[in-house]
């Protein structure tokens, strides 16, 4: 658990997040995806060393009203994906990315949502290699009402990404 804390915290410290958790909150923020309906939780090692990780569940629509319509019912959010800095642009979080859709595909889910901040050009062009499109309402992007910067992206799996 102590390797996964250290990969949240440097992988969220940085820009454009620049956030700062403390180890209760990540403990908290990982229990609450896991009292969830259908959590999942990948994480990517070798030699017992934590390089990566990603969770997430079902998205629970009454915490995304706006989201209400521009997704399918049978959704799953995936909440959080982070690669140490050293390890990053190695495929890792591809690699988990892919790991995470295919086993929501073998579960039936209809689509993965998520949310980045697009001035974050690593995960905007990972989420776009995992075929991620921006969730679109009347024709323009959704973003998160608090964070102006911060997009949903979705990706229909196994189907056609439209809106």
């Amino acid at each position: 658990m102590c390797q996964v804390i250290l990969t949240y915290q440097s992988a969220f410290a940085e820009p454009p997040w620049n956030e700062t958790w403390s180890d209760k909150e990540i403990i908290f923020d990982l229990e609450f995806a896991l009292s969830q309906k259908n959590p999942i939780v990948l994480v990517a090692n070798i030699d017992k060393n934590i390089l990566g990780f990603t969770w997430g569940y079902d998205l629970p629509i009454e915490k995304f009203p706006f989201l209400e319509g521009k997704i399918s019912r049978k959704t799953n959010y995936m909440d959080e994906i982070a690669v140490t800095g050293n390890s990053r642009l190695k495929g890792i979080g591809k690699l988990l990315g892919q790991n995470y859709l295919e086993y929501l595909k073998k579960q039936g889910s209809n689509e993965c949502v998520l949310r980045t901040d697009e001035r974050n050009l690593a995960s905007m062009t990972l989420f776009k290699r995992l075929c991620f499109v921006p969730v679109l309402d009347n024709n323009k992007p959704i973003y998160d009402p608090e964070y102006k910067s911060r997009i949903y992206l979705k990706n229909k799996l196994g189907g056609k990404n439209g809106n």
